[in-house]
């Protein structure tokens, strides 16, 4: 049969879809509703039963960082594992403390024998504690507000040390006044876990009713944290990042680091935990001691 007389054929139906690159290109009906409708897990790897995994793969939990307040990201109905996601909300490297102080009233007009020293709730940053501290001293000693970021008061531990950047920030509940801001920076530590401004405010300005700083007998305060990885502080590796660390054993130290490198190289930690050590000598086989180091992290 000649060419000439062959059947015409039918034309496939085209569409336009968006390649790789962003760019629209004709492609078959029939290829695209097939692409549309297969998931890449079904093309790299056979069905597995739920939560199962092949021997050779291990997955590790990143270190997630969140930058929503806990208490703002909890009440908003978000539904799956509230524990891994409070957990990500605790390592945060920043976040918001903001908190209503209510039953103010004016130094100037109440007596009072000592400074008033008033905080917030605590939030967790980089899984430390961190509150608002106000202070209303005694008018003569000082006519103005003190505002200060606290961080982990009530640790006992002597040895611990964060760096933080922080904003600051008076509310004004007039909409027409502009909120009151200052920033600081400062490496906070036990004798110093408090860092602020004495005189943030002035008193006249603070009860002033056309500022709007306080309304109702109530200040709101919020404080932005961008705060380093803390030193020398307690810190459950595991729990936050899935991996833990080697115990320092003196003149091998340098091992620590080449051990965790060598664990976090996917396809060397599946080879080693291949390795058949059935006849080795448990004192003696470094596969051996590698597979039970590995399985250990």
């Amino acid at each position: 049969m000649t060419s000439e007389n062959l059947p015409p054929q039918k034309k496939p139906d085209m569409v336009q879809v968006t390649n790789e690159l962003g760019v629209l290109e004709p492609m078959d009906t029939e290829v695209a509703n097939f692409n549309s409708n297969m998931r890449i897990t079904d093309a790299v790897c056979p069905a597995l039963p739920p939560n199962q995994l092949p021997q050779d793969m291990e997955v590790s939990k990143p270190f997630a960082v969140s930058e929503t307040t806990l208490s703002d990201s909890l009440g908003s109905g978000k539904t799956g594992s509230s524990e891994a996601f409070a957990e990500e909300c605790v390592s945060r490297s920043s976040g918001v403390l903001e908190h209503f102080f209510k039953n103010i009233e004016d130094p100037r007009k109440v007596e009072f024998r000592n400074e008033n020293r008033l905080l917030s709730d605590a939030s967790m940053i980089r899984c430390l504690p961190w509150k608002i501290l106000l202070v209303f001293p005694r008018p003569e000693s000082r006519n103005a507000m003190g505002m200060f970021l606290q961080c982990n008061a009530e640790s006992p531990s002597t040895t611990w040390t964060c760096y933080a950047r922080a904003c600051l920030e008076l509310v004004s509940q007039n909409k027409r006044v502009n909120n009151k801001k200052l920033r600081i920076r400062h490496t906070f530590a036990h004798k110093e876990n408090d860092w602020g401004y004495q005189t943030f405010i002035p008193y006249s300005d603070l009860f002033n009713p056309e500022n709007g700083y306080v309304m109702n007998n109530t200040i709101h305060a919020r404080i932005t944290v961008e705060a380093d990885a803390p030193h020398g502080a307690e810190w459950d590796s595991k729990r936050f990042t899935g991996f833990v660390g080697l115990k320092n054993q003196g003149a091998t130290c340098y091992l620590n680091s080449v051990l965790q490198a060598l664990y976090c190289t996917n396809c060397l930690r599946s080879a080693v935990f291949r390795m058949p050590t059935e006849s080795d000598d448990s004192l003696t086989s470094v596969p051996l001691a590698l597979q039970r180091t590995f399985y250990e992290l």
